[in-house]
C-alpha cells in the first residue's frame, strides 16, 4: 500500500503560516497595548507626584507653571486613555484574526487526522487479508504434502 500523502498539505501548511503570522501580529498589539497602559500609569504617577510649594513664598509664577504642568498631564492622559482604548480595540481585532486562522488551519488539521485514521485502518484491513491469504495457501500446502 502507498504511503499516506495529505492531498492539502500544502494548504494546512499556508494556512498554519498565516495563523502564526496573526500570532505575532497579536504580539505586537499586545505588546503595544502593554507599553500604552505603561505611559498611562507613568502619567497618573506624574498627576499625583505634583504638589504645591507650601514652604516659603509661594510666587504666582510658581502656581502658573503648576497650573500649567497639572492641565499638561491631564490632556497627556485623556490622550493617553484613548491611545489606551484604541489599543485595545486593535488587539480584539488582531485576536479575532487569529482565532480565524487558527479555525481554518484546525478544521484542515482534523481533516488530516481522519484521513490518516483512515489511511490506517485500510493498511490493517489489507494486511489481514495478505496475511488470511498467505494462511490459506499454507493449509493448501500442507494438505497437499499429507495426501503424498
Amino acid at each position: 500500500m502507498k504511503k499516506f500523502s495529505f492531498r492539502l498539505q500544502r494548504v494546512l501548511d499556508y494556512r498554519t503560516s498565516l495563523k502564526k503570522e496573526r500570532e505575532r501580529e497579536l504580539a505586537v498589539k499586545n505588546a503595544e497595548l502593554h507599553a500604552a497602559e505603561e505611559r498611562k500609569n507613568f502619567i497618573l504617577e506624574a498627576q499625583d507626584g505634583v504638589v504645591v510649594p507650601s514652604e516659603g513664598e509661594i510666587t504666582m509664577a510658581d502656581l502658573q507653571l503648576t497650573k500649567d504642568y497639572q492641565e499638561h498631564l491631564q490632556e497627556s492622559l485623556v490622550n493617553q486613555r484613548l491611545l489606551v482604548l484604541e489599543a485595545a480595540g486593535a488587539v480584539e481585532l488582531a485576536r479575532d484574526a487569529y482565532i480565524e486562522k487558527a479555525v481554518e488551519a484546525e478544521t484542515l488539521e482534523t481533516l488530516k487526522k481522519k484521513k490518516l485514521d483512515e489511511h490506517q485502518t485500510e493498511r490493517r484491513r489489507e494486511e489481514r487479508k495478505e496475511l488470511n491469504n498467505l494462511t490459506v495457501v499454507r493449509h493448501r500446502f500442507t494438505k497437499v504434502e499429507e495426501s503424498d
